[in-house]
C-alpha cells in the first residue's frame, strides 16, 4: 500500500506560473511572426494554438456548408453520396460547423437533417421541408394539393402503396 503525501504549494509559485506562461505566450507570437517553424517548441512543451476563425476556410467544410445552404434539410447520407466524402470524416466537419453556429442539426423521426443557422427558417419550415425530402410524404401532399384525391382510399389507390388491391375499391 502506498501512501501518498499532500503537499501545499505557497501562492507564489502559482503566481510564477501565471508569469511564465505569460512570457511564454509573448515570446509565442513574436517566434510566430519571425519564425513559423518555431512553434515546434511550444508543440513539444504540450501547448496547442487552435484558430477557429478559419472555419469555413477548409475546402471539404466549405463545400459541405455550401451543399447545406443550397439543399437545406438535407441529412448526412445525402451529402456524404453527393460529395463523395467517408460519414465518419463528414460527421466530423458537421460537428465543427456546429460548434461554430454555421448549420444547425433538426432532428426529424431519427434521421438529423441539416440547416443554414442564420435564423432563415423558423421550426414549422424545418417540419414542412423535412416532410418534404420524403418521396412518399411529398407525393401525398402534391397531390392533395392539385386536388387529385378527396380520400384515403383514393389516395392510397392512385399512389399504388398498395400491392394488395383494396376491396370495394
Amino acid at each position: 500500500m502506498i501512501i501518498l503525501e499532500d503537499t501545499v504549494e505557497p501562492y507564489w509559485h502559482f503566481l510564477l506560473w501565471l508569469a511564465a506562461m505569460q512570457i511564454l505566450s509573448v515570446i509565442d507570437i513574436l517566434l510566430y511572426i519571425l519564425l513559423y517553424p518555431a512553434k515546434l517548441i511550444f508543440a513539444i512543451l504540450g501547448f496547442r494554438m487552435v484558430d477557429y476563425s478559419n472555419t469555413v476556410g477548409v475546402l471539404k467544410r466549405k463545400n459541405i456548408y455550401v451543399f447545406i445552404k443550397e439543399n437545406p434539410g438535407t441529412c448526412v447520407s445525402e451529402i456524404a453520396n453527393n460529395m463523395g466524402l467517408n460519414r465518419g470524416t463528414l460527421r466530423y466537419h458537421l460537428a465543427v460547423l456546429e460548434a461554430e453556429n454555421l448549420v444547425e442539426s433538426h432532428n426529424d423521426h431519427g434521421r438529423v437533417r441539416y440547416f443554414q443557422n442564420s435564423s432563415t427558417f423558423d421550426e414549422k419550415e424545418k417540419l414542412v421541408i423535412s416532410a418534404l425530402q420524403n418521396e412518399i410524404a411529398r407525393k401525398i401532399i402534391c397531390n392533395i394539393l392539385d386536388e387529385e384525391c378527396n380520400t384515403n382510399r383514393i389516395l392510397l389507390y392512385q399512389q399504388e402503396f398498395l400491392k394488395v388491391r383494396l376491396p370495394g375499391i
